[in-house]
C-alpha cells in the first residue's frame, strides 16, 4: 500500500514538472495569459442556421447556482463531535438572457464535465450568439461543490477539450433547436 501512495505521489509530481504543452484543441479557441501559464478565452463554434436563436437558448442554457468552497463538517475521531469547518457559498445562478436584440443575443449560462478520478467540473460562461455562431467568454472552471472558480488551463495535462466538448454540446443543442 505505501509502494502505492510512493507511485502516485511520483506521478502527481512529475506531472506537474512536466514542460508546458498547449492542448490539441480543433475547435476555434484564443488564450489569455494565466499566470505563468494560459488559460482558455474564448471558443467558438460556427453555425449556418438563420433565425433568432433567443428561444432556443432559453430551452438549452440553464443558468443555475454553483456552490462554492462548501466545506462538510469532521466528526473528531477521538470525542465523535461533529466540528462545522465553513460554509458553502454560492456562484452564478439568475437571468439567463441578459440582452437580445435582432443582431444577437447575450447570455449567461453554466454547464459541467466529469474529469479525471471521478471529480465533475461546473463550468460557467457568457455566450453570444449571433448570425455566424456561437461565441463563449468569461469561462471559468470550479470542482462541483467546493474550490474557487477559476480559468480552464490551457495546457495538455489540464484537459480544456472536456471543457471544450461541453460547451460544443451547449451550441449543438441550441444549433439543433433553431430553424
Amino acid at each position: 500500500m505505501k509502494t502505492v501512495l510512493i507511485l502516485v505521489a511520483a506521478v502527481m509530481l512529475s506531472a506537474c514538472a512536466t514542460s508546458y504543452q498547449r492542448a490539441a484543441i480543433s475547435e476555434d479557441v484564443t488564450y489569455q495569459p494565466w499566470n505563468q501559464w494560459e488559460a482558455i478565452n474564448t471558443v467558438r463554434f460556427p453555425s449556418s442556421k438563420v433565425g433568432n436563436p433567443a428561444g432556443c437558448i432559453a430551452q438549452h442554457v440553464t443558468n443555475d447556482a454553483v456552490v462554492a468552497n462548501a466545506q462538510p463538517g469532521l466528526v473528531a475521531a477521538l470525542s465523535g463531535t461533529y466540528h462545522v469547518q465553513g460554509h458553502g457559498a454560492t456562484a452564478g445562478g439568475g437571468e439567463t438572457i441578459v440582452h437580445a436584440d435582432d443582431q444577437m443575443v447575450v447570455a449567461r449560462g453554466a454547464t459541467g464535465y466529469p474529469g479525471n478520478m471521478g471529480v465533475f467540473f461546473s463550468l460557467r460562461y457568457t455566450m453570444t450568439a449571433d448570425h455566424q455562431g456561437y461565441t463563449f467568454s468569461n469561462i471559468s472552471q470550479s470542482v462541483n461543490g467546493s474550490g474557487q472558480p477559476m480559468p480552464v488551463g490551457g495546457w495538455e495535462s489540464a484537459n480544456p477539450q472536456k471543457a471544450v466538448a461541453a460547451l460544443k454540446s451547449v451550441a449543438n443543442s441550441i444549433d439543433n433547436c433553431r430553424i
